[in-house]
């Protein structure tokens, strides 16, 4: 989920872009003592989402688990995730800055009516119908234009709330898509269906981001999908590496680390919006999943 706040009313909904540079080196690393002694500055959890994520790595080493296979990935690297891959991200490196920069945005943002056709090929890509290739590295004669596309997305930016700015931005991404799709880099499925692991992440990713906020449990989103727990269980860990609990918890924090911008908001109330009913178990599920406790997240990010 990304989150917009618009003054003067603070107010947040959700957008369908997002473009973030991540430096991490090992002065800076985030996660708590006992990762650091594996030798991880920093990770995210596996997870995956609607939007379509795209990784340029700038400096260092950074790790990119897709679907449960690990890639080591070098300046000039590129991922391309598809809506309901699984990933996760990974710096290890001790001794070196780790630069990468990320861009998520969903595809609807692209889709104008105007050309079903058009619209049609990007619902494809949604559906898992047509995929993008997961990995372009440095040394492959598209890479060099790529990121230099990607780059030029990122400085329009910082423009986005302006009419011109979101529309270069719009004009980026789809100089994009048209390279991609020219050089041979998105690609039909076989049976041009959406997999039977994709049709169910997608069911699972919409109903958790639309109840989040409610007294969710394992059995009742089993029942509501009309799966045995067992066979729910079994068939989230094998797509989503992690239990459904897990997943809940940490999409949950999620949410709170962007309404914790909200100086208005207290900790309890943002605890209590996102759905946990003990703000002790909030607190426990913020340190684990954000390697600090919610207290000192909003006194550093909140604006006074």
């Amino acid at each position: 989920m990304l989150y917009r706040q618009d003054a003067p009313f603070l107010r947040y909904e959700q957008i369908p872009i997002s473009s973030t540079c991540y430096n991490y080196s090992p002065r800076h690393a985030t996660q708590p003592t006992e990762l650091k002694k594996h030798g991880i500055l920093w990770f995210s959890v596996p997870h995956n989402h609607l939007a379509v994520e795209i990784l340029r790595i700038v400096q260092g080493e950074v790790w990119v688990s897709v679907d449960g296979t690990p890639h080591a990935l070098y300046a000039g690297d590129l991922v391309f995730l598809n809506p309901f891959d699984v990933h996760a991200t990974y710096v290890t490196a001790p001794e070196t800055m780790n630069e990468f920069h990320v861009i998520n945005f969903d595809l609807s943002l692209l889709k104008n009516g105007a050309v079903p056709d058009f619209d049609a090929y990007l619902e494809s890509i949604e559906e898992n119908a047509r995929r993008m290739q997961h990995l372009i590295l440095h040394d492959d004669p598209h890479a060099a234009e790529l990121n230099e596309r990607l780059r030029a997305i990122h400085a329009c930016y910082a423009e986005r709330s302006t009419p011109a700015g979101f529309m270069r931005i719009l004009a980026g991404l789809l100089d994009l898509m048209a390279a991609l799709e020219r050089d041979g880099f998105v690609s039909p499925e076989r049976d041009g269906k959406m997999s039977r692991q994709a049709a169910f992440t997608k069911e699972i990713v919409q109903y958790v981001s639309r109840h989040y906020a409610e007294p969710l449990t394992t059995a009742a989103v089993a029942d509501r999908f009309h799966y045995s727990k067992s066979y729910f269980c079994r068939s989230f860990k094998a797509v989503f590496n992690q239990s459904f609990v897990d997943y809940l918890h940490s999409y949950r924090i999620s949410i709170a680390r962007s309404l914790s911008l909200d100086r208005y908001r207290t900790i309890g109330s943002i605890a209590q919006a996102v759905g946990f009913a003990s703000y002790n178990h909030f607190a426990t599920c913020f340190l684990k999943y954000t390697g600090e406790t919610p207290k000192r997240f909003y006194e550093k990010n909140a604006r006074g």
